[in-house]
């Protein structure tokens, strides 16, 4: 044995033991076991079986399997090995140990998983499941990477948007179309959280005393509060949040009567019934343009998994609004030429948020248009129930995703009215570019009218 070879022996053999490697050794053996097991005997995995251990066929002689695996059967067998995976990835700090010795058996056998094509497959569908960190690992260590999303731009009658969204029924000679039957998942999950027409649920009497209810009630009211003083154009998402804070302290003050009056106007509660907050308005403009254009994201190899939509479309203004203000008070006059006003929507179903598609959606939404196109871009988030458990956490990440491509949110209540012409709930977040901001800001304040 050459000096060399001698000292890398010693080397590999003295090095130190990852902490915890000891303790956590058995138990994730155990689970692999179980899950070799199952790979073994049950024969609805048996071409599964033949993916992950080619010696089967190529040293032991077994006949090749033409059969895909059981769909329902090997997707929840994926999702049983990935959460092993991400068990063991924690237990033995693999982000940081992954090329020690003793983690070798691991890495090797996560790498044959992995190489499977029914888990390449199921991938991009599942990783959504598991932490950041070991999404990034697997994508990287065990090559998982390399199958990005597809997203694909069409151009949309509102006709078929409204089908989507719930407002009108398809024509009953045309049936279940194709264009419905793909996107019928994703404008579902939306509704759900965006309800667009109002629905009764029951009380529950018997869990909610009386006092507790008005008391929930007086608390979940959005409001605004007194016009501030100064408007916040910072892009960064630290100081869109710090904004976010300043605008929610004073929204509590002096809109509560006004907003308190919008609920009495709603829907009227049978006994034993609560009306479900309606958010139709804000997807107006786009159920009543000439043409929509959206923006798909689906699965590489199959689109009609689609996992998240992006929607642009004219923004509504009212005329006869705008024309009862004063003249150095009528913004879109000082536009500069060609720039249209467009209403813009991203959303992702629930499922698959926090691993980037929003945001490879937001991008090609924006690489598309140039720079007089964004200028005229604004965005409308439907108010939240402020007692809704994570509200600060969940406004601040939507003002972050917009923030990293330059977008701010309009606090000053003023300026909001005049971009949303007075339409819509002023507790609504409008995010808009930080240009079309000092524009409608300056002639609001009437300091220094720009030029149109």
């Amino acid at each position: 044995m050459s000096a060399d070879n001698f000292f890398q022996t010693l080397r590999s053999y003295w090095i130190p033991l990852p902490p915890g490697i000891q303790e956590s050794f058995l138990g994730q053996t155990k689970e692999f076991i179980e899950i070799e097991n199952r790979l073994k005997e049950d024969p609805l995995l048996a071409s599964y079986d033949q993916q992950i251990y080619p010696e089967l066929h190529t040293i032991l002689g077994m006949t090749i399997s033409d059969e895909s695996p059981p769909p329902r059967a090997v997707l929840h067998f994926c999702n049983n090995q990935l959460q092993l995976m991400e068990n063991v990835f924690l237990a033995l700090k693999l982000a940081q140990y992954h090329a020690h010795p003793l983690n070798r058996g691991w890495m090797n056998l996560f790498r044959r998983w992995t190489a499977s094509p029914t888990m390449r497959l199921l991938w991009p569908s599942l990783k959504s499941r598991y932490s950041r960190d070991f999404v990034a690992f697997a994508e990287y260590q065990l090559n998982l990477s390399g199958m990005p999303p597809v997203i694909k731009k069409e151009s949309v009658a509102p006709s078929r948007i409204r089908e989507l969204f719930g407002f009108s029924d398809p024509p009953k000679a045309a049936g279940f179309t194709p264009f419905q039957g793909l996107y019928e998942r994703l404008f579902g999950e939306l509704s759900q959280e965006w309800p667009m027409q109002k629905k009764k649920h029951k009380k529950a009497e018997e869990e909610v005393s009386p006092a507790a209810t008005q008391e929930s009630a007086q608390e979940t009211v959005p409001s605004l509060g007194a016009e501030e003083k100064t408007q916040e154009t910072a892009s960064s998402p630290a100081a869109m949040e710090r904004a976010t804070e300043k605008a929610d302290k004073t929204e509590q003050e002096s809109m509560q009567e006004t907003a308190q009056k919008k609920q009495m106007e709603g829907a009227k509660e049978k006994p034993g019934e609560t009306a479900q907050e309606v958010y139709a308005q804000y997807f107006e403009p786009f159920l009543h343009a000439t043409e929509i254009k959206m923006w798909t994201i689906s699965h590489p190899l199959h689109m009609e998994e689609t996992w998240g939509i992006a929607l642009l479309g004219p923004h509504p203004m009212d005329e006869k609004w705008l024309k009862s203000l004063r003249k150095e008070k009528r913004w879109p006059e000082y536009l500069p030429k060609g720039i249209e006003l467009q209403r813009l929507m991203v959303w992702i179903r629930p499922a698959f948020r926090g691993v980037g598609l929003g945001t490879q959606l937001l991008n090609a939404v924006l690489d598309g248009l140039d720079s007089q196109q964004r200028l005229g871009l604004i965005v409308v988030l439907p108010p939240l129930r402020r007692d809704k458990p994570g509200y600060g956490d969940e406004m601040a990440g939507w003002l972050r995703f917009y923030g990293q491509r330059g977008f701010v949110r309009v606090t000053a209540r003023e300026d909001q009215q005049q971009i949303l012409t007075g339409r819509l709930d002023p507790a609504a977040f409008c995010l808009v570019m930080p240009a079309l901001l000092e524009i409608v800001h300056k002639c609001g304040r009437g300091s220094g009218t720009p030029s149109p």
